[in-house]
């Protein structure tokens, strides 16, 4: 086999592939209305067919013998006809359009969730305009083909053969004649519809690229308007859109040439038939009626040729966006939870604070059976339901009420991790911090602070060694219980659109309003809300961005309040603010830390002075650990840079 026919066959196996798993996926489970309706675009085609016959029955039989009761009974069946043609097209275009959305509506749910289970390394290297582009521009694109496909390909085909049939019904000779330019305008529309593609691939390309500029420079627009740079990014956005621009003008210009092409082409045989067909008539050889019906079906023949042409086209891009959909939902997601993952409900004794592990048991153990331990989410707690005989809304109102029993001990042994294989950030990482003491992690800029936090939450995992919650594995706890008993207060924390209220409320959606108020007032939230116009409705706009950053803080502060955790992070969250901002929020930050395990990244004094213990992170590796006077009275790494870092804050 050639390399083209390999290069062909594999082509072909996926093409079958993609349309019997999409089939099998997410067409099947909708057969039963998407299946009527693509016989209704028979139906209504074959409908189409007959008007002309009508017209040629009014011309030789009614008209030339002047029966004026023949002309309004053909008139009256015209009407039905039109009539049944209309109606038809309502209910298809109706039902059509509502089963193709429901087929994407579908797809895009199941996407999007599996965007939201996907581990940080994939959003790490994704762009958020290419997800954005899968989930929008794609699905969008696909729904359209979902219902105009099919009612091309059924309507087309059904007009084209049934036209044909009857033409040659009606003449023989005249229909040889006539379709003698039919593989012209077949062959003209299949060169432009390549073309077509090929430029419309290439504004997709371009459109992306485009996108991706518009998102980048209106995230940054403070930066872009603080350095003075809005000449410099208005230069590089034109330069994006004028790509697209002439992307998009190619592809308009072959677009411009298929229809003036196809209708000349289509004229020729036109002409043909008036004059070839005029001859006949004069000859006796064709009555005025059957030449008008002539006229009339090779008129309408064009539009479904040129349908059926760009069914191509549309079929190509309708591939293009199942397989990149198939694509992005088969990526796997290497961070999970297993199917004997531990939850809360598998503790059955507490533990006092200093106490170095915690007894653990399954449901299961106590006789739920071997099969149990492969079931995951819903089907275990069904199980549980059936065999402890109890009413699945009251376990789960109870297991969102249960505080999780999580003491909180947290364990770094051996760990060591890397972004990409190329540079390890993370080297033989050794901790062990007992519920509820306060660490400060200390070091220069990119030493591996920010990404030891990320480790407790598992948004990524180890590439060796092992992170361990109350001495069992992070990998062994369930996912998100593990992450319900971990909050996080980021640098530069994300708001997201709505009001001061939602934003709060996020950290726990069932939370009362006056749990909401309470947790704002600790955070110190309180002090700004009820200042506002609108108070806790008031809305913070995208990304909170028009609340200053310590209130953006305060409101990140008080949602992991809500979320009340056993074990909190909080990574930078008083740099960049002023002194009164600064106490405030060390204020909220004491209250949110009281009683839990809590990790500090700070590059002020007064966040880490207190801790009960100080981790100074450098190139990946803890040099030094110990309380702060300890580390100061040793005088090595940590007091060096304490001299450079704090000194002029001490000074202050």
């Amino acid at each position: 086999m050639s390399e083209d026919e390999e290069r062909k066959a594999v082509l072909e196996f996926n093409i079958r592939y993609l349309i019997k798993r999409f089939y099998k996926e997410y067409l099947r489970p909708n057969l039963k209305v998407y299946l009527p309706i693509q016989v209704g675009h028979v139906i209504t085609a074959i409908l189409a067919l007959i008007p002309p016959l009508i017209l040629r029955s009014i011309i030789d039989d009614a008209v030339f013998d002047k029966d004026i009761g023949a002309i309004i009974n053909l008139s009256l069946i015209a009407l039905g006809v039109f009539g049944a043609i209309a109606i038809g097209r309502a209910l298809r275009s109706y039902y059509g359009h509502k089963i193709a959305q429901k087929i994407v509506y579908d797809m895009r749910n199941d996407l999007y969730g599996h965007f939201q289970d996907l581990p940080m390394k994939f959003h790490d290297e994704k762009k958020t305009g290419e997800l954005i582009a899968r989930l929008v521009d794609d699905l969008n694109s696909l729904q359209e083909f979902l219902h105009h496909g099919p009612e091309g390909l059924f309507t087309a085909t059904t007009r084209i053969l049934g036209t044909l049939i009857i033409l040659f019904a009606l003449n023989i000779p005249l229909t040889l004649v006539v379709l003698a330019f039919t593989p012209l305008l077949i062959i003209y529309g299949w060169y432009l519809m390549r073309k077509m593609h090929q430029a419309f691939r290439e504004v997709r390309s371009k459109k992306a690229d485009m996108t991706d500029r518009l998102e980048d420079n209106l995230a940054g627009v403070k930066i872009i308007k603080a350095f003075s740079n809005e000449l410099f990014e208005r230069g590089r956005f034109a330069e994006e859109n004028t790509e697209h621009f002439e992307a998009r003008r190619i592809a308009v210009k072959y677009i411009s040439m298929l229809g003036p092409g196809a209708y000349f082409l289509n004229s020729l045989g036109l002409v043909l038939t008036l004059g070839y067909g005029g001859y006949l008539v004069m000859e006796g050889a064709l009555t005025p009626g059957t030449l008008a019906a002539f006229y009339t079906y090779l008129v309408g023949f064009r539009g479904p040729m040129l349908r059926l042409i760009r069914i191509n086209e549309g079929l190509s891009r309708f591939l293009a966006s199942v397989e990149r959909f198939f694509d992005h939902k088969d990526i796997d997601s290497d961070i999970y939870s297993s199917p004997e993952a531990l939850t809360s409900d598998d503790i059955v004794s507490e533990v006092s604070e200093g106490e170095n592990e915690v007894e653990f048991k399954r449901k299961r153990d106590k006789g739920l059976g071997k099969e149990s331990s492969i079931l995951k989410g819903e089907e275990r707690l069904e199980l549980i339901q059936e065999l402890e005989d109890v009413d699945k809304e009251k376990i789960e109102k109870e297991r969102a009420e249960k505080k999780a029993t999580i003491p909180g001990r947290v364990t770094f042994e051996n760990v060591h991790f890397s972004y990409d294989e190329e540079e390890c950030v993370l080297k033989n990482v050794d901790f062990d911090v007992p519920p509820k003491r306060s660490v400060a992690l200390v070091g220069p800029s990119g030493s591996g602070k920010t990404t030891i936090v990320r480790l407790i939450p598992r948004l990524y995992d180890v590439d060796k060694g092992s992170v361990k919650i109350d001495g069992v594995d992070v990998k062994d706890w369930d996912l998100k219980e593990l992450r319900n008993s971990i909050a996080m207060v980021l640098q530069d924390d994300y708001l997201f659109s709505g009001t001061i209220k939602e934003n709060i409320s996020y950290g726990r959606p069932e939370a009362s309003e006056e749990e909401v108020l309470e947790m704002a007032k600790k955070a110190n939230v309180h002090q700004f809300a009820e200042k506002m116009p609108n108070g806790y409705e008031t809305d913070v706009g995208q990304r909170g961005i028009k609340l200053s950053g310590g209130q953006r803080q305060r409101i990140s502060i008080a949602r992991a309040l809500l979320k009340d955790p056993e074990i909190l992070i909080l990574d930078e969250a008083t740099s960049s603010v002023d002194s009164y901002t600064e106490k405030l929020i060390q204020e909220a930050i004491d209250r949110v830390s009281e009683g839990r395990t809590t990790f500090t990244i700070a590059h002020r004094l007064s966040t880490i002075v207190d801790a009960d213990e100080i981790l100074f992170i450098e190139d990946g590796r803890i040099k030094e650990r110990g309380t702060f006077d300890e580390l100061m009275d040793k005088g090595e790494k940590f007091s060096h840079f304490y001299d450079l870092q704090f000194g002029e804050q001490m000074k202050e």
